[in-house]
């Protein structure tokens, strides 16, 4: 059996790093493939961890992120060995799979890669049109509390791609530099063992991304259920705007980052703003897109010279025309559309407000007082035992899941 075909051996599986890009349909399959844990299972493929955001905290890891001291979520130490050793006890298949791992340095993809000693190690990288890449990847950032306006920010982008500066290089290109990401993730591995699964253009059938990733990690496309998964939809420029506003409003330290990834990000962004029906979008002008449209063709060259296993169509990396109309600029948004978008959210917050059970009431500065002197108290003794702060990271996610299930019925 070849390992194309998801191949390994009692005691040495096969183990697929798949570490991004970025925007590049990471979210959907990862929906896909905790929604049909069990199917994938019965074909021989673990999924280590007991959920995705075990993939996340692995990232954190690896990649030695420093964590806010009021992060509920528990110590990222330790999490990286903790999913490599899990994978490397799968009878056959393990796979791994977070967009940020992109952004690993060479000595973190290195130690990575030593980490899963014994195994069979594949790495696929996923990559999108550079054109439609960069609208994407920009609504992205203004979810992550990115303040600056997209002429600005593709600007920026295009000033910095061949930029003569130390490491780290920016963060776009620290993720969407493909054939450098590539590069970092590569050495020691024969090239037939790094896949690149191209996104298929707009108008393809829905399922093909997931076939083709399939085909990587040796499953049966047609045994997932994808009725369930999300993608990680991209926000319309009147939505973008509303939270990059709101992102120049509440600063860099008026929240902590885990505070505004719960209620900012995923209650407002993803639950709220992004299934809106589509607005106008943000778009190149003439000069971006054939400096956009170069780019892509510099990567595909590159891509046929590599021996890489290239899953899918180069010519998907090179994208479609743009079209003439339809999308637009941050000054063209109607400040009516801008207005709707935040009506929306706003309504959402109370929403949530109103429904939550432990909302502090009249008299309740006490019980506040103490619970936050337990959480510290908890947050310290997690730190010292591992199994408590596991057991307290599955409490608070299982509480998040609750409170927002309730919130959508």
């Amino acid at each position: 059996m070849t390992s194309r075909e998801g191949g390994g051996r009692p005691g040495h599986p096969v183990v697929y790093l798949h570490i991004g890009e970025p925007k590049s349909g990471t979210t959907f399959l990862q929906e896909v493939m905790w929604g049909n844990r069990t199917a994938l299972a019965g074909q021989g493929v673990l999924l280590p961890g007991v959920a995705a955001q075990d993939h996340f905290r692995a990232d954190q890891d690896l990649r030695e992120v420093p964590q806010a001291p009021d992060d509920p979520s528990g110590s990222y130490h330790g999490e990286w060995n903790l999913l490599a050793r899990q994978a490397l006890r799968a009878d056959r298949v393990a796979v791994i799979s977070h967009e940020l791992l992109s952004s690993a340095t060479a000595e973190q993809a290195a130690r990575a890669r030593a980490s899963l000693v014994g195994a069979e190690v594949h790495v696929v990288l996923t990559v999108r049109d550079f054109v439609s890449l960069l609208p994407a990847e920009w609504q992205e950032t203004v979810k992550h509390r990115n303040t600056i306006t997209w002429p600005r920010w593709v600007g920026r982008v295009m000033r910095t791609e061949n930029a003569d500066r130390p490491t780290p290089k920016p963060w776009f290109w620290r993720v969407h530099d493909t054939l450098a990401v590539l590069r970092r993730w590569s050495p020691g591995l024969p090239p037939s063992q790094v896949h690149v699964v191209t996104v298929p253009p707009p108008g393809s059938p829905p399922n093909l991304l997931w076939e083709r990733f399939a085909s990587v990690i040796g499953v049966d496309p047609g045994s997932a259920d994808l009725s369930s998964a999300r993608p990680n939809t991209s926000l319309g420029l009147a939505e973008a705007e509303l939270l990059r506003r709101l992102n120049v409003e509440l600063g860099r330290d008026s929240v902590p980052a885990w505070f505004y990834t719960v209620h900012v990000k995923e209650r407002i962004a993803h639950d709220v703003l992004a299934p809106r029906p589509p607005s106008l979008r943000p778009r190149l002008n003439p000069r971006q897109e054939r400096w956009a449209r170069a780019r892509a063709e510099k990567v595909v060259a590159g891509l046929q010279e590599s021996g890489y296993d290239i899953v899918g169509s180069l010519d998907d990396l090179l994208g479609p025309p743009a079209p003439p109309r339809g999308l637009s600029a941050p000054d063209e948004v109607p400040p009516e559309a801008v207005l709707d978008a935040a009506v929306a959210a706003l309504a959402a917050a109370v929403r949530y407000e109103y429904g939550r059970p432990d909302r502090a009431r009249t008299g309740s500065a006490p019980r506040v007082a103490a619970s936050a002197g337990f959480k510290r108290a908890l947050r310290d003794l997690s730190s010292r035992h591992p199994s408590i702060g596991r057991l307290r990271v599955l409490a608070w996610r299982l509480s998040e899941r609750s409170r927002a299930r309730w919130q959508r019925r």
